[in-house]
């Protein structure tokens, strides 16, 4: 084995619809309960819906009008779920950790994603997150950035996952086996790279 090849399996995790049953930023939409805010907040995803963060942003400062961080939290604490039998992957991971490297690689942000894996006692099973970065201003307003920017035309602008896994791949380590899990087409371009390589 050469010095730089790993022994481990790479497992790459998605976030939203595939550790957790929901999308986590729509939930954050349903914390509203005003009918108008929530009109505005639903046309405003239409025309911004190239760019994600720029929306969440967008929605965290609409909220912040009615609504706390701690009321955001709350709500997402009783209404967003661990996906059934995920409970036991994890157990079983930190069983074998000595086998595993884990990344958990959103498009999500750091609030939603730190908040929830705290939730769920699942936040010691991932070596790496790699998401949007999120944080809270002076006026208790979440503020989001941008992961990096890329060039790639079938992902959103805060994020092209193919990029990141192309990093990753470029490295100097050579991993035994890399799985990813996922759900959706903003995981296309990983999945593509991964059949590349």
């Amino acid at each position: 084995m050469n010095k730089n090849d790993s022994n481990k399996t790479l497992l790459i995790f998605d976030f939203d619809r595939t550790i957790i049953e929901e999308d986590s930023d729509m939930e954050i939409v349903n914390v509203c309960k005003d009918d108008e805010m929530r009109n505005d907040l639903n046309n405003k995803m239409k025309e911004l819906s190239d760019d994600w963060i720029q929306y969440m942003t967008y929605v965290y400062k609409e909220l912040a009008k009615k609504y706390t961080i701690e009321d955001i939290k709350n709500y997402l604490e009783r209404n967003i779920h661990l996906t059934k039998q995920f409970e036991d992957v994890f157990t079983y991971i930190r069983e074998n950790k000595e086998m595993y490297e884990v990344i958990l690689l959103s498009g999500a942000n750091a609030f939603n994603i730190n908040f929830l894996l705290q939730r769920f006692h699942i936040e010691d099973i991932f070596d790496d997150i790699i998401t949007n970065p999120a944080r809270e201003n002076k006026e208790n307003i979440l503020d989001l950035g941008r992961y990096h920017t890329h060039e790639c035309s079938n992902c959103d602008i805060c994020m092209c996952k193919g990029k990141i896994i192309k990093e990753i791949l470029s490295s100097n380590i050579h991993y035994k086996n890399i799985i990813f899990i996922c759900d959706g087409s903003n995981d296309f371009c990983l999945g593509k790279e991964l059949k590349e390589h």
